[in-house]
């Protein structure tokens, strides 16, 4: 690479690019007051919310560096306004969609087009400034996708709570569409490469098994773990695995490094960094639908809850960047699981009279803590990956990481669902009995229950206006009841999984520095 840079304004093209992948960092923080409303809307359980992250997830992970094959070969300011225009029509998609399967698949697409988009950012930092500059360009790209993520969740509550849900999609595709026309007018093309080969088998097969396989908790809490269609799931979740490592065994560019899952310093970091991953996404999912019905909630509290979450992590993450410079990795990663585990704490302490504030602490504690053990799983993982495999190594340590992210939220809101929907009954009866509801009618509330206060029997609503209540009264204090007792069982389920870490941490991570670890030849 030349030291001068092959545009004459290279940061008003970089500035160009990151409009977009403004727009995709802002879409997943926007997403995050939505999915309470949008599970609703299409009267879906909770546990089946899942989906509407890991259609999205899915698709982000594996088109990441996919795309970004296809842009060295094609050039990438095609690849970023494909992506866009790709994004662009799922957002229109989104907010028009009639029902859950078609807001799914509009999910599943946007998730093709952040992956174009997204490969592109530090890879044009390379080709539009020369080294000695280079820094400040990948710090502006980290700095735009913190303020967006920040930003995302607020101004998608005021959104949803003002306009309603639809309407973050219409914003998101419009800005897309204004992103493509700055993109068009002054973002540079890039050199074509040589076409090199590329393991495109293996990440569509590891696309079909890790969306199989994280399926299979979300059909558990729905179906129930002996029905013919989740062990159906299930077995082929297996098979495709097993596919999966005899095609990448057999690659001559495997799209995933299995030799490097052999390497203790190398898996470590991503089982460790998976179970905190899942965690904290669970946490989070699971919290979002509770701040959104509790007293005095709603899509904007749930927007303020994820805006400072997004400042504390990346303070965090900033400081551990520091932080493992200067001491030992293994002391940071401690560090890390000691914030977390004061979020856990925080967390089994909520009661449905919990403020704000509080709320916004424990979660900022959990996300802290992630990021704070982020760059520290990193560094100890690549300090053992080869230097002819570091791109390898480097795309499939972040791969695999990024799973925690859909896996977080499928399991959490599994759990979290499945734990709400079993109280709920046993809630709703103990609300009505202290509203003054007979036994005889008692039968009548359970039944309106079931639809959520969709539908009551007659009888039931002129029975409680004599009593001067409604039934929706009665179904938002039981069901605001039933998330505090669930989201209490699942700090513990959460808990145990920090002590699981700690032991990991205690028992087979080294005491010396990992960055004196010599890269294996």
């Amino acid at each position: 690479m030349n030291e001068q840079s092959p545009v004459k304004s290279p940061w008003i093209a970089y500035l160009g690019l990151l409009v977009g992948s403004f727009t995709i960092i802002e879409a997943l923080s926007f997403q995050i007051p939505v999915v309470p409303v949008v599970t609703k809307v299409f009267n879906i359980p909770v546990a089946s919310a899942a989906f509407i992250a890991l259609a999205y997830y899915l698709t982000h992970i594996v088109a990441g560096p996919v795309f970004g094959n296809l842009a060295d070969q094609y050039g990438r300011k095609r690849i970023v306004l494909i992506g866009q225009a790709i994004f662009a029509i799922s957002e229109f998609m989104a907010a028009l969609s009639p029902n859950f399967l078609i807001f799914l698949l509009a999910r599943f697409i946007q998730g093709i087009g952040a992956g174009c988009i997204v490969s592109s950012g530090v890879a044009y930092a390379s080709y539009l400034f020369p080294p000695h500059k280079r820094g400040a360009a990948i710090g502006t790209f980290t700095s735009i996708g913190t303020i967006g993520a920040a930003v995302g969740g607020i101004i998608g509550g005021m959104v949803v709570s003002k306009f309603g849900w639809q309407y973050v999609y219409y914003i998101n595709g419009t800005l897309a569409l204004i992103g493509m026309l700055i993109v068009a007018a002054f973002v540079p093309e890039t050199p074509r490469l040589e076409k090199k080969p590329f393991d495109y088998l293996g990440s569509v097969l590891l696309l079909l098994t890790v969306g199989t396989l994280l399926s299979v908790t979300t059909l558990v809490s729905n179906l129930g773990a002996g029905s013919p269609t989740t062990l159906g799931v299930l077995a082929l979740g297996i098979a495709l695995a097993v596919t999966l490592v005899i095609v990448e065994k057999r690659s001559n560019y495997p799209f995933i490094e299995l030799g490097l899952l052999k390497n203790r310093l190398f898996i470590l970091p991503l089982v460790i960094y998976f179970l905190i991953q899942v965690s904290n996404t669970g946490a989070m999912m699971a919290n979002s639908f509770f701040v959104n019905a509790m007293p005095g909630g709603g899509p904007m509290a749930v927007g303020k809850v994820s805006m400072y979450t997004y400042i504390a992590g990346a303070l965090a993450g900033y400081t551990s960047g520091r932080l493992i410079d200067k001491i030992r990795i293994k002391q940071v990663l401690f560090i890390g699981v000691a914030v977390f585990l004061a979020g856990g704490i925080a967390f089994t302490r909520f009661t449905p009279s919990t403020p704000l504030w509080y709320i916004i602490t424990a979660i900022c504690l959990f996300t802290a803590g992630i990021c704070i053990m982020n760059p520290a799983c990193i560094k100890m993982a690549l300090s053992v990956v080869p230097g002819t495999k570091l791109g390898s190594g480097s795309g499939t340590y972040t791969m695999l990481q990024y799973m925690g992210n859909p896996a977080g939220q499928s399991i959490g809101l599994a759990v979290f669902g499945s734990l709400s929907a079993t109280t709920l009954a046993a809630q709703l009866t103990n609300v009505a009995q202290n509203a003054g509801v007979t036994p005889e009618m008692m039968p009548a509330v359970l039944q309106a229950g079931k639809s959520a206060g969709k539908v009551v029997d007659p009888s039931l609503v002129s029975y409680l206006s004599q009593l001067g209540i409604k039934f929706q009264d009665l179904y938002s204090k039981a069901n605001v009841e039933a998330m505090v007792g669930a989201l209490n069982q699942l700090s513990f389920y959460i808990l145990g999984a920090t002590v699981l870490v700690l032991l990991l941490l205690a028992i087979f991570i080294p005491s010396s520095p990992v960055a004196k670890v010599e890269p294996k030849k």
